[in-house]
């Protein structure tokens, strides 16, 4: 067959030549936007990048490293810092509260979640709050709302007194069978599992978790895991695979994943499928309650789902309704978000106990009396008791279990600074930043946690009478956005993506910290060298162990009857 010419040029040449133009603007308009992105800050200081490909983001997400890193990046350039991005890309660490205010509330809806960010919380979670956007997002967080009210927050933690209880009784039946009085307890793997057991409960199921003679349920396991295996890939593969995990069917995608050359892909795919089955487990029982609930009867000893009933029955209505996919996704949600970041303070807590026995005996002597009967337990009370109230901030100021969170500009916005930066020609004060549409700007949590121009030259130590006494005016000027009653404190962030089951988590930490350090002793391991890294969210291993998992032994005894 002859080939079909125009002029001195076939259909082919012609049809490569559109395409390679096609490229060529695409790349043009790529560069065109890095080289503005790049112009408008480039009077912000910061680290030299790392690589082309990378730029910092490697030693920006590294486990071992970042925490720290992101510490003397604050120290070293300020409250707003710029980073390089992959191929380039200029990026924002900022900790300024006033740029904070600016990026989760007052612009909010301009700086949304990173795609890519989406479609990995999307693969993980499923179409959860934390995989949607827009309308979709709005509605499951208004379905959510009602259940985490005050007042459902407070109903709930007398269910946190009694597993507070029952892990008392774990620990007092182990320490009657040691020989010294004492024995080594993995307080992680107790607090995940006393986090998870409140987390399902509250969707009306149980996994019985606080027994020492079942094993470990296979969601804690599989939450340990998922951010260890995210952590292994690299930043910039998932930047440039999120494209593809838009096309088709979920099989279609996961088929796709399954083809990046990772060992750890297998891996993920057992955490997920765990998720998969755990969150349906828990929508067929709720299913089925409900059900039940319909009749004039009701089955002896079965538990009335609170949460995730309220959620399906709302979603019954003609208007409004909720997918199958939309509740399992918000199921796995609540159970993650209830779970692993609560379980990682309340380790902390701990491990401050176990540091500073000087605190454990202080809030120690405050709570006692609280817990010598869990028919009493009184939780206005609990709550109102100053020296655990300021434990306990000091514990999520200090160690936010959650570093950073990114952002991205979604038009071209002015973010101004509460503390001016000195520019890069070490002369010019920056008082305010001027990002393009398409920049990243990384939310420092922490970091505005530990930020010394807000909270003082002792912003890095522990000082539990920070909160005994009335904040000074460089922390209550500042304008800090953050939640609700820890107003001063980013660590639940604020704005559209917020923490909605703070007040849940503060009650649930108030009473199971307060019941354990009431009855026990906390001592650290000498032969157990622990450190923390971040795997998005942090988690404590013992230094040694190849398997890097949440591990934090202690030693743990009886209280003495008197500390003085």
């Amino acid at each position: 067959m002859a080939q079909v010419t125009i002029g001195d040029f076939s259909i082919t040449t012609l049809a490569a030549c559109l395409v390679g133009l096609g490229f060529s603007t695409i790349i043009y308009r790529k560069v065109v936007t890095e080289y503005q992105k790049y112009a408008a800050l480039k009077a912000l200081p910061g680290p030299p990048p790392n690589s082309l490909l990378a730029g910092n983001l490697d030693t920006f997400f590294d486990p071992k490293k970042s925490v720290a890193w992101h510490g003397e990046l604050t120290e070293k350039y300020g409250s707003a810092v710029r980073l390089t991005g992959t191929f380039g890309e200029p990026q924002v660490f900022l900790s300024d509260p006033k740029g904070l205010d600016t990026v989760l509330l007052k612009q909010g809806e301009h700086f949304t979640k990173p795609d890519f960010l989406v479609n990995v919380h999307g693969g993980c979670f499923g179409e959860g709050p934390a995989a949607v956007e827009g309308a979709q997002h709005r509605k499951q967080r208004k379905r959510i709302i009602p259940a985490l009210t005050p007042a459902a927050s407070k109903a709930m933690a007398y269910k946190f007194a009694t597993i507070a209880f029952q892990l008392r009784n774990v620990f007092k039946k182990q320490i009657s069978r040691s020989k010294n009085g004492q024995v080594e307890a993995d307080v992680r793997r107790w607090m995940g599992r006393a986090a998870l057991e409140v987390a399902v409960q509250d969707l009306g199921h149980t996994f019985d978790l606080i027994n020492d003679e079942k094993e470990i349920h296979p969601y804690s396991l599989a939450a340990v895991k998922l951010f260890q295996c995210v952590t292994q890939i690299p930043p910039v593969l998932i930047v440039l695979f999120h494209p593809f995990t838009k096309i088709g069917t979920p099989a279609v995608r996961q088929f796709l994943t399954s083809l990046l050359p990772l060992d750890v892909i297998p891996e993920l795919k057992r955490v997920l499928n765990v998720f998969d089955a755990t969150a349906n487990q828990i929508y067929k029982h709720a299913q089925q309650v409900i059900e039940v609930e319909k009749a004039p009867w009701k089955l002896e000893n079965e538990r009335s789902p609170s949460l995730i009933t309220q959620i399906l029955k709302e979603s019954k209505q003609e208007s409004d309704q909720l997918s199958h996919d939309e509740a399992i996704g918000m199921i796995t949600a609540l159970i993650f978000g209830a779970h692993d970041t609560t379980a990682t303070a309340m380790t902390r807590c701990l491990q401050v106990f176990a540091e500073r026995p000087d605190i454990q005996k202080r809030v120690r002597a405050e709570v006692r009396g609280m817990f010598a009967d869990e028919g009493n337990f009184n939780l206005d009370r609990l709550m109102d008791l100053p020296i655990l109230d300021a434990f306990i901030k000091e514990v999520l100021r200090v160690y936010a279990p959650l570093p950073s969170m990114p952002r991205v500009a979604r038009k071209e916005v002015t973010i101004p600074l509460f503390h001016p930066i000195t520019a890069t020609d070490g002369v010019t004060q920056l008082h305010e930043l001027h990002v393009k549409a398409g920049t990243t700007v990384q939310v420092a949590m922490a970091e505005s946690n530990l930020n010394t121009k807000t909270w003082g030259p002792d912003a890095r130590e522990f000082k539990l009478e920070r909160w005994l006494e009335p904040l000074p005016d460089s922390v209550t000027n500042a304008g800090i956005p953050g939640l609700g009653i820890y107003s001063t404190l980013m660590t639940f962030i604020n704005g559209s993506r917020s923490c909605l089951g703070m007040r849940f988590a503060i009650y649930e930490m108030k009473t199971v910290i307060g019941a354990l350090v009431d009855a026990f002793e906390f001592k650290l391991d000498p032969n157990s060298k622990v450190s923390w890294l971040n795997y998005v969210v942090e988690a404590p291993h013992v230094e040694g162990d190849p398997d890097l998992v949440n591990r934090f032994p202690m030693l743990v005894s009886l209280a003495p009857e008197d500390d003085n």
